[in-house]
């Protein structure tokens, strides 16, 4: 039983790497497993997750590592966040990321039942 998921997204934004934010199967995982995360990724990825509507953990995790440019200090600063949250993770942090990943999911769920919905009306199903 795990605490939290570090999750390496496909894009870091690394020399000529792909610089957009995208949403893969990764932490669509975590989010489906209402599981906390930090997200090795482009930078402001949590700021574009937000905008879509999910919520981040940054009252318990230190986030400031999404908006560090440089990718090997915003690697370190991520390992530093999960090694904090590890430090201070107790039963009332526990319920305080039970609230925010019930959104998520809720909110992951949502987003699903549009996507389907969309491409079956344009499939004219």
């Amino acid at each position: 039983n795990t605490k939290i998921s570090l999750v390496s997204e496909t894009f870091s934004g690394h020399h000529e790497c792909n610089k957009d934010f995208f949403v893969t199967e990764k932490i669509v995982r975590a989010i489906g497993n209402r599981h906390p995360f930090v997200v090795l990724s482009t930078p402001h990825y949590l700021q574009n997750l937000r905008k879509l509507g999910y919520r981040t953990f940054d009252q318990i995790i230190d986030e400031d590592y999404d908006k560090i440019l440089d990718i090997d200090k915003r690697i370190d600063a991520a390992i530093i966040s999960v090694e904090k949250y590890l430090r201070i993770y107790n039963a009332d942090v526990q319920k305080e990321i039970d609230y925010i990943t019930q959104h998520n999911y809720i909110n992951l769920l949502e987003r699903y039942d549009k996507s389907i919905q969309a491409s079956r009306l344009s499939l004219g199903f």
